[in-house]
């Protein structure tokens, strides 16, 4: 932590890598679910039509 408060430069650099980081997991979060929602979906639909 203190390496990265000397050097002003990398704060930015280190902001970019959080959010990408933060981009990926939602990502990842919402594919999960939605597929989640797919199934469920799906089973639903098959107990309506059957």
């Amino acid at each position: 932590m203190a390496m990265l408060r000397s050097n002003m430069a990398t704060p930015i650099a280190v902001q970019q890598i959080n959010i990408a980081i933060r981009i990926r997991h939602l990502v990842r979060v919402t594919s999960q679910i939605s597929r989640h929602f797919a199934i469920g979906f799906v089973r639903l639909s098959g107990d309506i039509l059957a």
